[in-house]
């Protein structure tokens, strides 16, 4: 990676599109709450997504040199590591979406069932 890459991303507005991104991830959890739920056998769909997102990363770094995140640069050692490390990250907080989502409950959900 280069070190504008590294700038950008601990920069004041890096760390404004990730806590908004968050925000509005958060508050569509909430608005959809009652009506959906995250459910362990979906997972794969997200590890999908982010094997996409993995893609459009070599492609992107091929074409400009530059990463989005240093923890992607594929040159570094030990990177394969910190992927897999990466992976337990998202397989954990995905069962706890799962964990939280069960201790909710969900009327409107079935409610819905029943029209």
């Amino acid at each position: 990676h280069r070190r504008g890459s590294v700038e950008i991303l601990l920069s004041p507005q890096g760390h404004i599109m990730h806590s908004l991104n968050t925000v509005f991830i958060l508050t569509d959890f909430a608005l959809a709450r009652p009506a959906s739920r995250i459910y362990m056998a979906d997972m794969p769909y997200g590890v999908a997504f982010a094997c996409v997102y993995l893609v459009f990363e070599w492609v992107f770094h091929a074409r400009t040199g530059l990463w989005h995140y240093p923890f992607l640069d594929y040159d570094k050692p030990f990177i394969e590591l910190a992927h897999v490390a990466l992976l337990g990250v998202f397989v954990l907080f995905w069962r706890l979406g799962a964990l939280l989502s069960d201790s909710v409950p969900h009327d409107r959900l079935e409610e819905r069932k029943g029209q």
